[in-house]
């Protein structure tokens, strides 16, 4: 009983005004605990960003299909007969349709999304996905199907990107920047991300001095402080863009990957590491079919390469970029990239570098400042690397920081 006084509060606290009735609300959900996260998920957006209604967007085409979200970009028509329609993507929950030991890490993914898509000091970061709204549809069948719209992105992930436009080195480079400068602010509001790779980052357009931005998304598998009052926790991630200790190399036990929170975020700048390799190689594979012996698969090898030589991927990282900049006459951004491998894929968690020394070093001989009517929210961009009161404020306007965020000390 009162699991159904606790839907009739939600519903009157956040739907009551919309276009769906309390008795259909409080029957999709009565009795049905997957119904019931599924409200907490609803609240949860609700609190923090504005509603669209499912009939002002209409379908226009499908981007793709995830372990928790079917993507599709749709033109949102608002309600303001002045405004012109506007695509944008999103972001349908893909409920399971049979309740089974992993639902609970789906829901849990979800809400990990949400927390960090809604956190306010990440609103206006150039360099992390901006959620734009939230909503429901209905149906006799599904009961209430949650959505999120977010920025429709002009060019897809970062790989597809890459692969498809082959830009020059230093778009590279400053491509690279973008995606530690979000991690930054992640990690600066004590988050690691937990699953970084290319296919988590978008591209959009931006207008100034600079054609696109990437921005950091896909947070389903981020890690909080709380987390860690809780019990062990686990490190997602994917397995070829995990740090050796937490994808059971090096000899170590994965339970026992990371003694300390500092731990964690030290596997982020490994995986950072990978996908800025895969960034400077044009959204091509780090690892190369020569280094593989006859039928071995690309994650036997890299527990091959732990066990016989210390470093072994950053060995080949080194000789990868002597390769990739060979009569490129690039020296500074050369110099830039061989100091980030060198700084981020240390089979020794304690070697690697943290984020603002990785930023510092990506931002080196780049100075750009964003036009503020582009799509870029920041008054100013600056990437010219700047401390703080133990905050590296790089890529965030000084004015919309939050005076919680600027309190902010790293991670001891």
């Amino acid at each position: 009983m009162s699991s159904i006084l606790s839907l009739h509060s939600l519903w009157d606290s956040r739907f009551k005004d919309c276009n769906i009735s309390e008795e259909a609300f409080i029957s999709a959900h009565e009795g049905q605990s997957d119904n019931v996260k599924i409200s907490s998920i609803l609240a949860a957006a609700g609190r923090s960003l504005p509603l669209i209604h499912s009939h002002e967007l209409k379908f226009y085409s499908h981007l793709g299909v995830g372990a928790s979200f079917k993507v599709n970009c749709e033109v949102y028509i608002k309600r303001d007969e002045t405004s012109e329609p506007q695509l944008v993507a999103v972001k349908y929950l893909r409920l399971p349709s049979v309740p089974g030991p992993e639902t609970a890490k789906f829901y849990d993914g979800i809400m990990r999304e949400l927390r960090v898509l809604t956190h306010p000091p990440f609103r206006y970061h150039e360099c992390l996905l901006e959620p734009l709204a939230y909503g429901w549809s209905t149906g006799p069948e599904k009961g209430v199907h949650p959505y999120l719209v977010v920025d429709y992105s002009d060019h897809g992930t970062l790989a597809q990107y890459l692969q498809r436009i082959t830009p020059p080195v230093d778009e590279c480079r400053q491509l690279a920047l973008d995606v530690a400068m979000g991690l930054q602010a992640l990690h600066h509001t004590r988050i690691v991300h937990g699953d970084l790779k290319p296919d988590n980052v978008l591209i959009f357009n931006c207008a100034g001095e600079r054609s696109q931005v990437a921005k950091l998304a896909d947070f389903g598998a981020s890690i909080f402080e709380d987390d860690f009052e809780e019990g062990p926790v686990s490190y997602k991630g994917t397995s070829r863009y995990k740090a050796p200790e937490h994808a059971g190399r090096l000899g170590i036990p994965i339970y026992k990957a990371a003694q300390t929170k500092k731990g964690y975020y030290k596997a982020d700048i490994y995986s950072i590491g990978l996908l800025i390799w895969e960034v400077m190689n044009n959204g091509d594979d780090y690892c190369e079919s020569e280094w593989l012996l006859e039928g071995e698969s690309e994650l036997r090898f890299l527990d091959r390469i732990c066990e016989i030589e210390k470093d072994g991927l950053l060995n080949r990282a080194r000789l990868f970029c002597e390769n990739r900049f060979r009569d490129l006459g690039q020296t500074i951004v050369q110099k830039t990239v061989m100091e980030t491998f060198e700084a981020t894929l240390r089979d020794q968690a304690a070697l690697r570098a943290d984020i603002d020394t990785l930023v510092e070093k990506l931002a080196n001989g780049i100075r750009y400042v964003a036009n503020p009517s582009s799509c870029c929210t920041y008054v100013q961009l600056c990437y010219a690397v700047r401390l703080d009161q133990n905050l590296c404020i790089l890529g965030f306007a000084a004015s919309h920081f939050p005076k919680t965020v600027m309190d902010l000390t790293p991670m001891a």
